[in-house]
């Protein structure tokens, strides 16, 4: 099966569509976004539950599963396990089970955490206590190599 959350269309009917069409979901990022690129191809905001919803006839422990997992998860997270649901369906695992060995996932995107690792690195880059511990460790590896760098 197969399951699709892109910036041309959530869910594979939808990019399909897109596809088509001759759409690539890369658009203009505005100012106010806060990202330092002019154009790229952005996930849009999403209501986690509605998606679900949107997604039909899920059992109630995928959807207790799902829930437990993405909705309080970032964006991309949560991308993820909407797609792998639908995939889920697409497949009628549901109502037709396979062997879980011959089951697999994969889920592929280009830089599916940046935007979450950029918007919390700038909502805490005033606060020391957001550093981890090994930054430290790494900051004086660089110093040193660096150091070894220009004495050389």
């Amino acid at each position: 099966g197969v399951g699709v959350f892109a910036a041309a269309g959530d869910g594979v009917d939808a990019f399909g569509a897109a596809l088509r069409a001759g759409q690539s979901g890369i658009r203009a990022v505005a100012p106010d976004v806060g990202l330092p690129v002019a154009a790229g191809a952005l996930l849009s905001d999403l209501d986690f539950t509605q998606a679900l919803q949107r997604l039909g006839d899920i059992s109630d422990g995928l959807l207790r599963s799902a829930r437990g997992m993405a909705h309080r998860a970032p964006l991309t997270v949560q991308a993820s396990v909407l797609s792998a649901i639908e995939a889920w369906q697409n497949a009628q695992l549901a109502t037709q089970p396979a062997d879980p060995g011959r089951i697999s996932l994969v889920v592929a995107g280009q830089n599916l955490n940046q935007r979450h690792t950029f918007a919390t690195q700038q909502k805490h880059q005033d606060r020391l206590d957001y550093i981890p511990p090994s930054y430290a460790a790494k900051a004086r590896r660089w110093v040193v190599l660096r150091q070894a760098a220009t004495w050389g």
